[in-house]
């Protein structure tokens, strides 16, 4: 009963690795321009050494300490994924059988593999080149911003 989380997540995994593709993917996180400086990209979920990481809520990034001061700049939104746990609660933990004594600790009764979002900014100039993203992230989306606070 312990393990069943992670027997679960041990099988999706593995189908993941073994039928769809071990390497990095996603699925959602549709980008939009929301507002003058703001991108919002759809729930989605990120694939990354068959391992499945979700987003289930839309994300809003905010462009405006990113934009350029004179002519424009390329923004990467890329993706990692990062297992969180969560529902932290205290458990007494048996430290003494013979005594039957007891020692509490907070311990995460949840643990789930999140898809985090972030941004790489490029070099300003006239005309920008892509940013360089590193090897442990999934580019998701590249935009181009200008001094007007454009987010084409």
């Amino acid at each position: 009963m312990n393990n069943a989380q992670d027997f679960a997540q041990s099988a999706l995994d593995h189908v993941v690795a073994d039928a769809i593709d071990p390497g990095k993917g996603y699925r959602g996180f549709s980008a939009s321009k929301t507002a003058s400086s703001e991108i919002t990209l759809t729930t989605g979920r990120l694939y990354a050494g068959g391992m499945v990481y979700a987003r289930n809520e839309d994300v809003v990034v905010d462009l405006f300490n990113l934009l350029p001061l004179v002519t424009q700049k390329r923004i990467a939104i890329v993706s990692y994924g990062q297992a969180v746990e969560t529902d932290i609660q205290p458990r007494d933990f048996l430290i003494d059988a013979q005594t039957g004594s007891t020692e509490p600790q907070s311990v995460a009764m949840e643990s789930h593999r999140r898809a985090e979002i972030s941004t790489v900014s490029g070099v300003e100039g006239p005309d920008p080149s892509y940013p360089a993203t590193d090897a442990s992230v999934t580019v998701i989306a590249y935009v181009l911003l200008d001094t007007a606070a454009q987010a084409p």
